[in-house]
């Protein structure tokens, strides 16, 4: 009865030692298909960013180029009556309502 019992434990040591095996080698597959994928998101990152930083600087570019041609626009001068016209006038406002 004894060697039925010893035989019975082994049949069923053999079968969850295959069945930890067979996850062990499903679970080292997915782990390389997960490097994989993280691999290659990392280049399309990489070069999404190259391409983001070009494009940054190319605003900044259009933007000092822009702020220059401002400083370098040359403003009306108001004449002296405008001027005080405008510099006497006080802001208005707006009474809040509660």
């Amino acid at each position: 009865m004894i060697e039925i019992a010893v035989a019975g434990v082994a049949a069923l040591s053999a079968v969850l030692v295959a069945l930890v095996e067979r996850g062990r080698r499903q679970n080292s597959r997915e782990h390389g298909m997960v490097i994989e994928h993280m691999s290659s998101m990392e280049r399309n990152l990489s070069s999404r960013m190259d391409r983001t930083d070009d494009h940054i600087d190319r605003l900044a570019e259009k933007v000092d180029g822009h702020i220059d041609w401002h400083l370098d626009q040359k403003q009306p001068r108001k004449s002296s009556a405008a001027a005080k016209k405008t510099s006497s006038r006080k802001p208005t406002r707006r009474k809040m309502t509660g």
